[in-house]
């Protein structure tokens, strides 16, 4: 019924703890910072307070990539989460301090959680990490149907040879429009790619690719000309899949199959 209803039945949640319980608040959100402050003065569950922002004197912190416990007595460094490639984002680090508090009251101890963290492989199609040739860092985040969901990207990488299009949803990417300066260049497929191409029309460099492949490939081919030493590629569509393929899993799998394949022939290539 709304995002006011959507806060109420989050909110039942925390009402049904009791004080052998743990509630574990993410307080970046002004929502959640809110209600964090309501819980302060009432009975009830262990509140930990996680962010990504801001220190906290009595919870955990995940802060330009490293993680700090202050769930006892003291502030204390854990380790530095930015070797996680699986993690990037203020987003992920906000869900890997949830993770670290919960594990820690279930009473794992920090240097154990932090190795699991290390080692997280990500979710499919999910800013998924798939690769790597001569510093050319390959993401796939075709999950990301609608622009809200590729701002994530954008931000937690930062300057990417960004791939996106499909079947454009209501208000296409305009609302990207903040982060067209993180964009080396976008190469646009499907339906959406004279729409997107001209949003970005004076804002940021393009091609229209048309397809998934071509688009792979030039993408690749231009930042091996450009000599860019810290690039990525990034799927991340700002659009449903359908006008191309079968779901966002499907685009998701085929670009991770084109992204292998090319990463092996130009390994094969160097050997010869």
């Amino acid at each position: 019924g709304g995002f006011e209803g959507y806060k109420r039945a989050k909110q039942r949640i925390f009402q049904n703890q009791t004080e052998e319980d743990v509630a574990i608040l993410g307080v970046d959100d002004v929502h959640m910072r809110s209600l964090a402050d309501q819980m302060a003065h009432q009975s009830g569950p262990e509140r930990i307070l996680i962010s990504s922002q801001h220190q906290q004197k009595k919870g955990v912190s995940l802060i330009s990539g490293v993680l700090y416990d202050a769930l006892d007595q003291g502030v204390h460094r854990i380790g530095d989460l930015d070797a996680a490639l699986a993690l990037k984002g203020t987003h992920n680090h906000q869900n890997a301090a949830a993770a670290y508090a919960a594990c820690r009251r279930l009473g794992l101890p920090g240097a154990a959680i932090l190795d699991a963290l290390l080692s997280f492989p990500g979710l499919a199609h999910r800013l998924e990490w798939v690769g790597e040739q001569d510093g050319v860092q390959f993401y796939n985040d075709s999950k990301a149907t609608n622009a809200e969901a590729t701002e994530q990207a954008l931000r937690a990488l930062g300057p990417v040879y960004w791939i996106a299009g499909g079947q454009a949803k209501e208000g296409g990417i305009q609302k990207l429009a903040p982060y067209f300066p993180f964009i080396r260049k976008a190469y646009l497929i499907g339906e959406a790619q004279d729409d997107f191409a001209d949003t970005l029309n004076g804002q940021a460099d393009y091609i229209k690719a048309g397809d998934l492949e071509t688009a792979i490939i030039q993408a690749y081919r231009d930042i091996k000309a450009s000599g860019d030493k810290q690039a990525a590629i990034l799927l991340s569509p700002a659009a449903a899949s359908f006008d191309q393929f079968t779901s966002f899993e499907h685009r998701g799998d085929v670009f991770k199959r084109i992204v292998t394949s090319l990463i092996d022939a130009d390994r094969k290539a160097k050997t010869l």
